[in-house]
């Protein structure tokens, strides 16, 4: 999924590179719909550490595409680069910061709610 979207990234020609985004769409719902349907069973998992090994593939596709779109799509637009650098950054370490405590927020939640359920 991840080299699919670089590579449309890099190859579609101006504006419609951002398209390539929706490469990602087919592998998100699934993992969307699966774990709304999940929490009425089991509490969500533990967050994982992100940065491991395992996931520096992706991250490096990933960048490499965003860097596409933002040559493509944004080529003569110097705000175009300047917005998406910053946006990209901003994302990326709110998510390394707080994405975690929220994960584990959420899976205290559901463990409360499914500890309820079973006392009734």
């Amino acid at each position: 999924m991840a080299a699919v979207f670089a590579a449309l990234a890099w190859t579609l020609p101006g504006t419609p590179s951002i398209c390539a985004v929706l490469a990602v769409l087919p592998t998100m719902f699934p993992q969307l719909t699966g774990q709304y349907w999940l929490r009425s069973y089991a509490p969500r998992p533990r967050p994982r550490r992100m940065l491991t090994k395992a996931n520096i593939r992706f991250f490096v596709l990933w960048i490499l595409g965003l860097v596409g779109i933002a040559l493509n799509a944004f080529a003569n637009s110097e705000s175009g680069h300047t917005g998406m650098v910053v946006g990209v950054a901003t994302a990326t370490l709110l998510t390394l910061a707080i994405g975690p405590a929220i994960a584990l927020g959420r899976r205290h939640a559901d463990e409360r709610r499914l500890n309820a359920e079973f006392e009734d």
